[in-house]
């Protein structure tokens, strides 16, 4: 809390202060052992339309870019994908995690988010604060990996194996 009134921030679009904010948006965090904290940012946004695009691409490509590396990362550790070619490798790798940043948005759910003029540009600064159920998260990351392994026209047996090492991953 100190940390927004000492810099300035007020919550954007909402009857709640800040503090109320938080505190709902924390507390769905901590009641359920399955949500997660997601932040998106923007700056330089002349509305908030724009703002509030910005922040939901940021926290969607950072989440993806975080979660493709590890399972990937994950994968190729158990040597699933050796029998991959290797232009089917970099495909896969590099287009995971657009798979994931195309599917996920419909698991965040955006909590609140808050505003600072930057006095020098006159344009605003957005910080948006999500909840991402993991559960759900899980699926859409399983579901991506196939639309990838199916776009690289991977073996199917390749699938299958990727499909089980991702349902075994924590979450």
């Amino acid at each position: 809390m100190k940390y927004f009134n000492k810099e300035g921030w007020q919550i954007a679009q909402s009857s709640l202060p800040i503090d109320a904010a938080l505190a709902r948006h924390y507390d769905r965090i901590y009641n359920n052992d399955n949500m997660i904290e997601l932040v998106g940012t923007t700056v330089n946004a002349k509305t908030l339309r724009l703002g509030a695009d910005g922040t939901s691409a940021n926290a969607i490509s950072n989440y993806a870019k975080n979660v493709s590396s590890s399972i990937l990362g994950k994968i190729e550790a158990k040597g699933a994908i050796d029998q991959v070619t290797g232009a089917q490798r970099d495909f896969l790798h590099s287009n995971y995690s657009i798979e994931i940043e195309k599917l996920i948005i419909r698991d965040i759910e955006p909590s609140f988010t808050v505003v600072k003029k930057n006095k020098k540009s006159g344009t605003m600064e957005y910080e948006t604060y999500y909840v991402l159920d993991e559960n759900k998260a899980k699926l859409t990351r399983e579901e991506a990996m196939i639309n990838t392994l199916r776009n690289a026209n991977a073996p199917t047996e390749l699938t299958q194996e990727i499909r089980e090492i991702i349902r075994q991953m924590p979450e």
